[in-house]
């Protein structure tokens, strides 16, 4: 009997062994490759760090206190009149060919002056304005120097609170510490000055009692009042009846020499009945 090539028992068992020697082979291959990195310890992965959500703030800053000021208010503006305003106030055309008018821009106040008929020649004339006094006087009196003696007629200007009343505002600023048994304020209703009690002013003094020890009239009242204070010539202070910021006083001296007012068909009134305070 012929075998054939391959299929003789002793060839099927070295084509057996062959196989399961190539399959050990492939299996120990796998195990090899797989096996190592599957035994193989396996570092640990780097932790992931958590990351905490931040808030979106603004950033804080401090303030710094600034210190309030409040604007300074700006003073009003003093209203500045126009020659013909000034005549209309002052009435001119109601006054008698020959009067002026004078107006002080700076003290605020003014008033309309002419000759007198009895004495023109007399008459004061001539408007000299020194700090916070006007003078009128006559020519030859004129002088800075003979004003301050006293001669010629004199009007000095001062402010107070609108809301004072005449004889406060005179109180206040000339008898502060006074003794009011030594110095004190006489009103208008018990003033013997017969001036303006129809017009438009109020008028008030500064008395003082009778001595027969004074060497000087009123040196009982403070030094800065006794200037001011009741003599035997004219002199008194006096506002507008109307709440105003200015009061003057009068200086008239113990002549019977004035201006007139130049009011017409007004033969006795003087220049003093005709003054304004416009601030």
């Amino acid at each position: 009997m012929q075998i054939e090539p391959g299929t003789s028992p002793k060839h099927r068992y070295e084509l057996i062994k062959s196989t399961l020697l190539v399959i050990i082979g492939a299996l120990i291959t796998i195990t090899v490759i797989y096996g190592i990195d599957y035994f193989s310890p396996k570092a640990e992965p780097d932790p992931i760090a958590v990351v905490e959500p931040v808030s979106q703030t603004e950033p804080v800053v401090e303030e710094k206190s600034t210190p309030t000021t409040t604007p300074t208010p700006e003073a009003p503006k003093e209203k500045v009149y126009s020659q013909d305003e000034l005549n209309k106030i002052f009435e001119m055309d109601k006054k008698k060919p020959g009067t002026k008018l004078f107006y002080s821009d700076k003290l605020g106040v003014g008033f309309t002056y002419a000759p007198r008929k009895d004495f023109p020649e007399l008459t004061p004339d001539t408007v000299t304005e020194i700090d916070n006094i006007i003078y009128l006087s006559e020519k030859e009196s004129a002088t800075p120097s003979k004003l301050k003696e006293g001669y010629g007629l004199s009007l000095e200007v001062f402010t107070k609170d609108p809301k004072d009343t005449l004889d406060q505002a005179v109180t206040k600023e000339f008898l502060a510490g006074a003794d009011s048994k030594n110095c004190f304020i006489v009103s208008q209703k018990d003033s013997k000055i017969p001036y303006a009690k129809n017009g438009p002013f109020v008028i008030s003094e500064i008395g003082y009692p009778p001595s027969e020890d004074s060497a000087i009239v009123g040196d009982k009242c403070p030094l800065k009042a006794q200037p001011y204070a009741q003599t035997n010539a004219a002199q008194f202070f006096f506002a507008e009846k109307k709440d105003s910021s200015q009061y003057g006083f009068l200086g008239l001296g113990q002549g019977a020499f004035t201006a007139d007012s130049g009011i017409n068909g007004d033969n006795v009134g003087s220049w003093t009945d005709t003054i304004r305070f416009l601030k």
